[in-house]
Order: C-alpha cells, then sequence, then structure tokens
C-alpha cells in the first residue's frame, strides 16, 4: 500500500507543479495578448471548479474513487484538480491557441484518458467511460470555448454566461464548502429539508439574483462586455439597474452571501459577506475595468458622483450628454 500511495502522491505533485510552471512561464514570456491571457485564466477557472464539482459528484456515486496521498476536498485531490484545470484549461488554451477547437479538444480528452486511465490515483471504474465523456462535455469544451470567445472578442452573452456560471459555481458551491469544511458544518441542514421548505427560504434571494442579472445583462448588451475586470464593457453602462445603483453586482453578492449563510445555517457564511462589503469599499479601484472609459466617456464623473454605489435613487440617472455611453462596476 505505501509504495503505490507514495507513487501516487509523487504523480498527483508533478501533474500540479509542471503544468503551474509552464503556464506561469507562458505568462512570464508575454508572447500572447491580455485578453488571450485573460481567456486562459478564465479557462483554468472554469476547468478547476466544474471538474472539481464534477468529480465529487461521480465519487459519491460510485463512478470512481481515487487513491491519494495528498490533500482532499470533499473526497477529491484537491492538487490534481488544480492540475488538471491549469494543464487543460490554462495552458491547452495559450499553446493551442492557433489551431482548431477539434484539435485542442481532442488533446485535452486525450490527457484525461491518461491521467484517468494509467495512472494509481484514479480507481474503480464501474462507469468510467460516462465520467469521462461528461468531464469532457461538461468541464472541457465550455473552459475552452470561453477562453477562444474571450481572446477573440466575439460571442459575448454566450462567455457572460459562462463566467457568470463560474462566479455562481465559486459563491454558492466552493466557497460555502470550504467555510462548512473548516468550521464542522455540512450542507446536511440545506439537503435534509424538503423541497418546499428549501423554496421558501431561497424566495428572499431573488432580489439580490436579480439585481446580479440585470447588471451582467445590461454589461452584455449595452456595454458589449462582462463583469471580468480584464473583459470590461466598452462603454458607460447607465441603464437597467445601473440607473438606480453603480454597484449593484457588489450590492447583489454581498446579499446573497448574507442569506446564503442563513440557508446553510451558517453564521461564518453570512459573515462573510461583511469582509466582502470592505473588500469592495477598500479595493474598488483595483482591477476596475471601467477606469479607462472613465478617461473616454465626459459622464463617467457625473454619473459617479450622482448615482450612489450602495444605496439606490429613487429615480432613474439621466445622462446630461445623450449619445455617450461606457461601464460602472
Amino acid at each position: 500500500m505505501w509504495p503505490h500511495l507514495a507513487t501516487s502522491t509523487a504523480l498527483q505533485a508533478a501533474l500540479l507543479l509542471l503544468p503551474a510552471t509552464t503556464w506561469v512561464a507562458l505568462f512570464v514570456g508575454r508572447r500572447y495578448s491580455t485578453r488571450e491571457y485573460s481567456g486562459s485564466f478564465l479557462a483554468y477557472v472554469w476547468q478547476f471548479q466544474a471538474s472539481l464539482l464534477l468529480n465529487v459528484v461521480l465519487r459519491n456515486t460510485g463512478a470512481w474513487d481515487f487513491r491519494s496521498g495528498g490533500p482532499l476536498f470533499l473526497g477529491v485531490p484537491i492538487d490534481l484538480m488544480m492540475g488538471q484545470g491549469i494543464l487543460l484549461g490554462g495552458v491547452n488554451a495559450l499553446l493551442l491557441r492557433r489551431v482548431r477547437f477539434a484539435v485542442q479538444f481532442a488533446v485535452a480528452v486525450a490527457a484525461l484518458v491518461l491521467v484517468y486511465c494509467l495512472s494509481p490515483i484514479v480507481v474503480s471504474w464501474p462507469v468510467f467511460g460516462l465520467g469521462l465523456a461528461a468531464i469532457s462535455l461538461l468541464v472541457v469544451a465550455p473552459a475552452l470555448k470561453l477562453a477562444e470567445w474571450t481572446a477573440d472578442d466575439r460571442r459575448v452573452v454566450m462567455r457572460s454566461l459562462l463566467q457568470s456560471a463560474n462566479w455562481v459555481c465559486l459563491l454558492f458551491w466552493l466557497f460555502p464548502s470550504a467555510v462548512l469544511w473548516n468550521s464542522g458544518g455540512s450542507w446536511q441542514p440545506f439537503l435534509g429539508r424538503a423541497a418546499w421548505i428549501n423554496a421558501l427560504y431561497l424566495m428572499p434571494m431573488l432580489i439580490p439574483a436579480g439585481l446580479v442579472a440585470n447588471a451582467l445583462r445590461q454589461f452584455a448588451v449595452e456595454g458589449e462586455g462582462t463583469a471580468f475586470p480584464y473583459d470590461p464593457p466598452k462603454r458607460l453602462v447607465t441603464g437597467g439597474v445601473y440607473a438606480y445603483l453603480s454597484n449593484p453586482m457588489q450590492v447583489g453578492i454581498c446579499l446573497s452571501m448574507a442569506w446564503w449563510g442563513i440557508v446553510l445555517e451558517s453564521l461564518l457564511l453570512s459573515l462573510s459577506a461583511c469582509v466582502m462589503v470592505f473588500l469592495f469599499a477598500v479595493f474598488k479601484d483595483i482591477c476596475n475595468g471601467s477606469c479607462a472609459i472613465g478617461e473616454r466617456d465626459p459622464n463617467w464623473a457625473t454619473y459617479q458622483k450622482e448615482v450612489p454605489r450602495w444605496i439606490p435613487r429613487a429615480t432613474a440617472w439621466v445622462p446630461p450628454a445623450q449619445g455617450y455611453h461606457s461601464s460602472a462596476s
């Protein structure tokens, strides 16, 4: 057992360190554009989170299990998932940037087969083919498309939807799972309730969720951009909820997290909303893609002055000089 475990641990370390070193070298080399690096990062985030979530599901349904001497998150080796995300998402999106999507996808699937079939890390595969197909279609393909559309500045609505799914997974599954895991909590209070009770619990979240959804829509439709700081809107967004509030995403996220802690019966998770408010207030100009818009649009300063960040206006704000548009994030 121990020699096999040692081999597994060493392989996991290699599967993380080698892709990570390659990825860092690609960033340091600066051979690609900002949009290409942004797409690479977003592909990694999707790969890591979606693969981690799907592997948790597959493991719990008996598709396969893991033999690991490294750190586990909900029974899944976290270092393997990070390495897989970097290799198949971040590195693949850059190194194979100029080739057809089918080639990128084929290379990624071949790498998956090598790791999941031939390594000592994954064991017991009663429905291995089905699991591998699920990872390929739900994890690999969307990540590579997200990187491609971001790099090429195409399909703004689709890439906005994929980015939104990224943040939803982070805020409402990965981050809460980490908080619960480290505080001795679990998902049992939520999973153990009747569906109709959970529906009542979740109804108040429709308000902050609506704020965020409308803000993302305005960014994509009116501003032709997304909420990611390095893929921001091209014009000042003042329609929809932005006519009343200049920080609807931040407000919606903080309110959602505060209530999500109540739904999951986790005080720490609710308190994290207070930390988020502090961070959003202190670091409001860090990685702010709207700064460039502020330099171009004469309405920017007026908008920032007259539209509150945290408490909405009573009436919709109207630009004093029509014809100018640009992003408030």
